[in-house]
């Protein structure tokens, strides 16, 4: 668990995100490591993930393509047969 990510995230999130985008980001550092700040959530539909979050089906991948066009989440590997897309949350500058 990213302690200090989820700290940095909620304490400092970029004022172009919405609340549903600083709550998803949040929830990529829970499931993101301190040191790499990279994570490989579980994604699939139904998800633990998303069922916390809250978000629609029909809204996930939206919510997910604006942290990565904001450039505050970054695929650092995709998702292949039988592995998960690997996330990375750069350093963030805050408001």
């Amino acid at each position: 668990m990213g302690e200090q990510l989820i700290a940095e995230t909620l304490s400092r999130p970029p004022a172009t995100l919405t609340d549903r985008e600083t709550l998803a980001l949040a929830a990529f550092a829970v499931a993101a490591d301190d040191m790499t700040r990279t994570c490989a959530p579980d994604l699939s539909p139904g998800s633990q993930f998303f069922q916390w979050l809250r978000i629609p089906a029909g809204h996930q991948q939206e919510v997910i393509q604006a942290l990565i066009d904001k450039k505050v989440l970054e695929v650092v590997r995709d998702a292949g047969p039988y592995s998960a897309a690997v996330y990375r949350i750069p350093p963030l500058t805050g408001p």
